[in-house]
């Protein structure tokens, strides 16, 4: 093999590596993309079920405290 073919046959594997390196990174970018995307939806998913049981808790103590200022009233 002369020199001219070993440096063609460096240069179309080093094109192959950055081909492959290049795919590699888009893979990595969509799948962080997606990673961040996903946290956002479930954050916010938390967020709302959290709020949800804050409503309910604060729902039953209302009832409760009623409840208690019944009892306290009747025993007067």
């Amino acid at each position: 093999m002369d020199h001219k073919s070993i440096n063609d046959g460096i240069d179309r594997a080093a094109d192959s590596a950055k081909e492959t390196i290049d795919l590699i990174a888009d893979r990595i970018d969509a799948a962080s993309r997606c990673a961040r995307e996903k946290h956002v939806q479930v954050e916010n998913r938390m967020k709302e079920k959290i709020l949800h049981a804050t409503d309910v808790v604060e729902q039953q103590v209302e009832v409760a405290a009623d409840k208690v200022r019944e009892k306290i009233r009747k025993s007067k």
